[in-house]
């Protein structure tokens, strides 16, 4: 018998088993790589969309803090044009208004005697379900409530 050749106990497995095994093994590893690398890219796909809606939502209401304060320029218009009836000032509030909407703003007109509803009216005084006072109008951007209606409440009774 050759000097080389290795005479196998019963219990060695032989080396075609060893590299079945450790193929399986490295199969195994591959496929759980895999798999994380398919989550991983999944992930960063949803984090791009994610963004990219953030992005347009920041762009669509990223004017709005200026906007805001532009509001109570409008309700001093409004008061004035209660005060004195002056073409001046009716022309400023139409000009306002136009800018407004270039900026899709839009005023949703209140009215003494609508019923108050606190998702889009602010009671500034008062008591009740009625609106008795409309001391500021509510604007919306886009489709959310930019400001509520100022208003003075009070009860049916208060209004005649």
């Amino acid at each position: 018998m050759p000097k080389d050749k290795k005479i196998k106990s019963a219990g060695e497995s032989p080396p075609e088993n060893d590299f079945v095994t450790e193929l399986e093994t490295c199969q195994k590893e591959r496929d759980e790589y895999l798999e994380g690398w398919k989550r991983a890219r999944a992930d960063y796909t949803n984090a791009q969309k994610i963004a990219s809606e953030t992005q347009k939502e920041f762009i669509q209401y990223a004017e709005e803090r200026l906007l805001y304060k532009l509001l109570d320029l409008m309700d001093t218009f409004d008061e004035a044009l209660r005060q004195k009836s002056d073409n001046g000032i009716s022309m400023l509030r139409i000009k306002m208004l136009s800018i407004l909407k270039e900026h899709n703003v839009r005023l949703d007109e209140v009215n003494p005697g609508d019923t108050f509803d606190h998702n889009i009216h602010d009671a500034i005084s008062g008591e009740g379900d009625k609106i008795q006072i409309v001391a500021g109008q509510a604007y919306y951007i886009h489709d959310k409530l930019l400001r509520p209606a100022r208003v003075i409440v009070g009860s049916e009774e208060n209004n005649n």
